[in-house]
């Protein structure tokens, strides 16, 4: 996958997070599955470009994404299973997301 399709599936999914979320709040029955096909695109996209880098420090912090990934997945299992969970794990997962964000571009 190249470079181009990695950032369009990233944003498609990203956008299909966010939809989702406000979707399930206006209890959109179709909702859960939107956050499954957005948290899938993104997990897809941060599984397949590990970093291959030395820095310490930045492979912290991709891990910290890898993790999160998993956590938007798993906010998207308790969305279909209308547990309020999924409002945990989407928090951490964009607590993380947002530190990661902001300190990884200094150190790049």
């Amino acid at each position: 996958m190249n470079k181009k399709t990695k950032n369009l599936l990233f944003i498609v999914g990203a956008v299909l997070v966010v939809v989702a979320t406000i979707a399930y709040f206006f209890q959109y029955p179709y909702a859960p599955y939107g956050m499954a096909f957005g948290s899938a695109a993104i997990a897809v996209v941060r599984l397949s470009s590990p970093y291959q880098g030395t820095n310490t420090r930045i492979k912290r912090l991709v891990k910290f994404q890898l993790f999160s990934s998993i956590l938007l997945v798993a906010s998207s299992c308790f969305m279909f299973r209308h547990s309020y969970e999924w409002l945990v794990c989407l928090l951490v997962a964009t607590v993380l997301e947002t530190y990661a964000a902001f300190v990884m571009p200094e150190e790049k």
